[in-house]
């Protein structure tokens, strides 16, 4: 894939994911462990069977959890994918700082000083850039929570060849985000997800329901974009989105049939047009978006919109408990 950025801003509110002890994936794991110098002062970087963990800070969360937490996670992507495992030539780098004044310090080094400004919006979540996450530790989850979403952003950078419209892209990482989580396991739970939740409920209760030939094309807005009620919402309906297509079996193959084409690089054959084409696109970043979102939808899951959204609200009613 081609360059691509993510954000992903993450508001604690009281729907943090619920501290349990589930039976799940254990939350300490052998890894290695080297010194890694910054010009922050000493760091680490913890090696785990895929991942390369970049940190400068010192506690257990950093330095036990996530570790374990993102090769738990992989697994989950795994499984939301429906993707066959992969030999990767090389880890996944991550950067966990310690602060959000170091990670804005390495965000001005890896997109230059004057792109940097946008991500002073940005106080409390991540991105991902190209196949590198970037994210402190924050208070509460929200660490694990940008984590699970920036980490399905770069799961797919590296599965895949073609470029996911973003509303099956986003719909993914807001599946990814849901866990349980207790002292030594996780559980990941994409049909529990309190925040989405509450953004589904949102996007019904306050009529800033989206009609699917708007949601479609519609992108997540970059790191300086207002984090209003409205694109809340946006995100919400996404999660009902791809949880709806996974769900239902009239859509679940259409659903798993683009990931696995994008997994080939054959997107071009459902749009008719030469892979060269396709690669020119990509280049124009939301121009690609915006010409492809609403013919792959309707290739892979229903040509037929107004019928499809008929079914799909009525499903997220009910989802939201409405």
């Amino acid at each position: 894939m081609l360059a691509s950025m993510f954000f992903f801003v993450a508001f604690v509110t009281g729907c943090e994911p619920q501290k349990v002890e589930p039976a799940g994936e254990p939350l300490v794991i052998p890894a290695q462990s080297e010194p890694w110098q910054t010009p922050y002062g000493g760091g680490t970087r913890i090696k785990t069977a895929h991942y390369s963990i970049f940190t400068t800070s010192s506690d257990d969360l950093a330095q036990q959890v996530v570790p374990a937490f993102l090769e738990a996670a992989r697994r989950n992507y795994l499984e939301l994918t429906a993707l066959p495992e992969k030999q990767l030539s090389k880890s996944m780098p991550v950067y966990l700082l310690a602060s959000r004044d170091q990670w804005l310090s390495l965000t001005k080094s890896i997109v230059g000083e004057q792109a940097a400004a946008p991500f002073m919006a940005i106080q409390n979540g991540g991105y991902c850039y190209n196949d590198v996450c970037v994210y402190w530790t924050m208070r509460g989850m929200s660490t694990l929570l940008v984590a699970a979403h920036e980490g399905m952003h770069q799961f797919l950078h590296h599965y895949l060849k073609d470029q996911l419209p973003i509303w099956m892209e986003e719909g993914l990482c807001t599946l990814a985000e849901g866990y349980q989580i207790g002292e030594h396991s996780v559980v990941f739970t994409p049909d529990m997800n309190a925040a989405r939740f509450a953004d589904l409920q949102s996007a019904i209760a306050r009529r800033l329901w989206l009609p699917m030939k708007d949601l479609l094309p519609m992108d997540s807005g970059g790191p300086d974009g207002p984090y209003t009620e409205r694109r809340t919402a946006y995100y919400g309906q996404l999660w009902a989105l791809a949880h709806f297509l996974k769900n239902d079996p009239r859509y679940r193959a259409g659903f798993e049939s683009l990931l696995a084409d994008a997994a080939q690089g054959n997107l071009h054959k459902a749009l008719k047009a030469n892979p060269a084409s396709m690669a020119n696109l990509r280049k124009m970043g939301r121009i690609y978006n915006k010409t492809v979102s609403i013919p792959l939808f309707k290739y892979y899951i229903s040509d037929d919109l107004e019928a499809f959204e008929k079914d799909f609200k009525q499903y997220a009613i009910k989802l939201a408990k409405m």
